[in-house]
């Protein structure tokens, strides 16, 4: 409430302790910026190619991330289809991480990658990039410095791209009455201010928001972020079972976020005996689009 930001704090107090006392500094954070080098993503492995459009002469850019194709390809899949529904030229960008990682530890992204993804969006001839990734969205905004090029997050690119697109008539019959609840994430609503965004779109496709009391501005934490994950597993997800059990209490049947991260952490506190789908909004969306419309053939 008096605009403290925290964040660049707890980020600047990290950055001296890494760098003058890294015996006191957890070992993940200390191995991060060696595994960034080695391997260009946050898990230090080989990730997947997505399957998708890659051409030169493209509208839409999208900037897949680290968290999404590795943990969750088949999310990453489903959001390839919805953006190349919605009647704009589109080609997936082959970058690396965006540097957002090394946020947490108050340090700046490697000089290397930033160009390296510089490059890869300059290939596809793209004047949008869109993230799904807020962090990544947030990143790429203050360091692709490409003119003409303007970075957005998904949700941006569906509140501007669903309503006149071919594609929503179907979205609509298919989804119309359906009862979700959404997760704010931090990133999305506290760096880029990204709340009613998500609940306008969800409105054009006739889902139904029930609201969990602490939600918008006031949301909470899955537990992923801030690198609380890699540090205290059992803590974050001590965390991400007490959301999702807010998210329970509302009787909606899917848990919506629009977060990589925050989807990934939410299913790992998701108990087995609660029936809640955990999914990110453009995930479902593009996921909807391959459903059969009742009555059609399968």
């Amino acid at each position: 409430p008096v605009g403290s930001r925290n964040h660049e704090t707890v980020a600047s107090l990290r950055a001296r302790i890494v760098a003058e006392y890294p015996e006191h500094a957890p070992a993940p954070y200390r191995e991060l910026p060696k595994v960034l080098e080695r391997s260009g993503n946050v898990f230090g492995a080989e990730i997947e190619r997505l399957e998708g459009p890659r051409r030169p002469d493209a509208e839409l850019a999208f900037f897949p991330g680290c968290t999404l194709p590795y943990f969750e390809p088949e999310s990453a899949a489903h959001t390839v289809r919805l953006l190349a529904s919605l009647g704009v030229r589109l080609s997936i960008v082959d970058g690396v991480c965006c540097g957002g990682p090394l946020d947490v530890l108050g340090l700046e992204p490697r000089r290397e990658n930033v160009e390296a993804n510089r490059e890869a969006v300059r290939a596809t001839g793209a004047s949008v990039v869109t993230a799904a990734c807020p962090r990544c969205a947030h990143r790429l905004a203050k360091d692709l410095g490409l003119p003409g090029v303007r970075v957005e997050h998904t949700i941006e690119t569906l509140e501007r791209l669903l309503p006149g697109s071919s594609v929503l008539d179907g979205l609509r019959r298919k989804l119309e009455g359906r009862s979700v609840t959404y997760h704010d994430p931090c990133e999305l609503g506290r760096y880029r201010g990204l709340y009613e965004n998500v609940r306008r779109v969800l409105a054009i496709t006739g889902v139904k928001v029930v609201e969990m009391p602490r939600s918008g501005s006031s949301s909470v934490c899955c537990g992923a972020g801030g690198g609380l994950r890699s540090v205290d597993a059992r803590l974050s997800r001590e965390i991400s079972r007490r959301r999702v059990e807010e998210a329970v209490q509302t009787g909606a049947e899917m848990l919506l976020t629009e977060c990589p991260s925050c989807v990934h952490n939410l299913r790992t506190g998701r108990r087995r005996d609660q029936p809640l789908a955990v999914k990110d909004v453009s995930a479902m969306l593009g996921e909807a689009l391959a459903e059969p419309e009742h009555g059609a053939p399968a």
